[in-house]
């Protein structure tokens, strides 16, 4: 499998992705960060893969993340 080795990451992680992003991407996405230890998982609504088109909420996501 080839997130076998995503269980052994020891840094923070933030996996996003828009609630509009294809299923796969959005499964992969689901996976690091349920296989990540500690991961935060944040989920945009109304965008898909590309969340940097209105980059304002993305920052703000990010910002919260790095505290």
């Amino acid at each position: 499998m080839p997130y076998e080795r995503l269980a052994g990451i020891g840094v923070p992680v933030l996996a996003v992705y828009g609630d509009q992003t294809s299923p796969g991407l959005a499964a992969g996405t689901e996976v690091v960060a349920t296989t990540v230890p500690g991961a935060e998982l944040e989920v945009m609504p109304g965008e898909d893969h590309a969340v940097l088109r209105r980059p304002a909420a993305p920052a703000r996501i990010l910002t919260k993340f790095l505290g």
